[in-house]
């Protein structure tokens, strides 16, 4: 018998083919971390492309940092947000009238508005739109801009203001109205004739409180009237309506003739006339013009 020496078994690597590979980490995308920086620093527009390309390339790639790039197009919508509340709040004029913390200027009212709430300081006039039908302190006669191309200081451009709302308010001044009313001028500063605003607004206010009329429908009494004054109908009440001379009317009036009675009182009648004809016709000339 012969005896074979002893061979420990041999054991055969494992077949390395069946094992399945352990695939690598994935890497964060770089431009989603580029995204957030951006995102983070302001730069929205950059912020923005950056998150959408990491978008894309991380649905490709299988990449890590999606996460991020939505963080990234969540900062920039929050920028955007506040830029615009921002803008709302610093990037008006300063002359805007309608935004004024004392309210709203005049100057934002349209020639032919009645208004209410009459306050003036200094330069700036304050007043808001009512309806003539109601109780309202005055309208708006003209907004004239002024042929001056450079600011000329305050003190000018409200002479010159006054003059242009002068011949605004010329047929109330040749109707004899003048003392009817009172004219106001709100006018532009440096900052708002810098950025174009060269009009001024023309207001006049009731010398007798409100109306609930306009002024060149308020009538006047006879007694009221003047050498000068133009009645465009006239009626046996009392009151009558001026009408500017240049424009047809019934009734003007050419003198105010006083009488004495006994020598000692004087008394004025209560309705202007001319002298007195001979013929003892009426003492008011009455006359029409179209």
């Amino acid at each position: 018998m012969i005896l074979q020496p002893y061979a420990p078994p041999v054991t055969l690597p494992p077949d390395t083919d069946d094992v399945p590979a352990t695939p690598p980490p994935a890497r964060t995308n770089r431009f989603a971390i580029t995204a957030l920086i951006t995102g983070l620093l302001g730069l929205v527009l950059f912020a923005i492309a950056f998150a959408v390309t990491a978008l894309v390339q991380t649905g490709r790639r299988s990449e890590k940092g999606r996460g991020l790039a939505v963080t990234a197009l969540a900062l920039s919508i929050a920028w955007l947000a506040a830029g615009a509340a921002l803008l709302i709040a610093t990037g008006r004029d300063e002359h805007a009238p309608a935004r004024e913390a004392d309210g709203p200027r005049a100057s934002v009212l349209a020639v032919g508005d009645c208004f209410a709430g009459f306050r003036q300081a200094g330069a700036k006039i304050f007043a808001r739109a009512a309806p003539c039908a109601t109780a309202h302190e005055g309208e708006v006669i003209g907004k004239p801009d002024l042929p001056i191309l450079e600011y000329p200081g305050d003190a000018r451009l409200a002479a010159e203001g006054e003059k242009a709302c002068r011949v605004q308010a010329s047929s109330l001044y040749a109707a004899r109205r003048g003392d009817e009313f009172v004219l106001s001028i709100d006018r532009p500063d440096k900052r708002a004739w810098d950025h174009g605003e060269h009009a001024v607004t023309c207001l006049i206010r009731y010398s007798d409180g409100p109306e609930n009329v306009r002024l060149e429908e308020l009538p006047k009494s006879q007694s009221q009237l003047v050498a000068g004054d133009c009645v465009g109908t006239w009626s046996e009440s009392g009151y009558v309506y001026l009408v500017d001379c240049a424009k047809k009317h019934e009734v003007q009036v050419f003198a105010r003739v006083t009488r004495k009675v006994r020598s000692t009182r004087v008394r004025q009648s209560p309705t202007p006339y001319a002298p007195t004809r001979r013929d003892g016709s009426s003492a008011l000339t009455r006359r029409s013009i179209s």
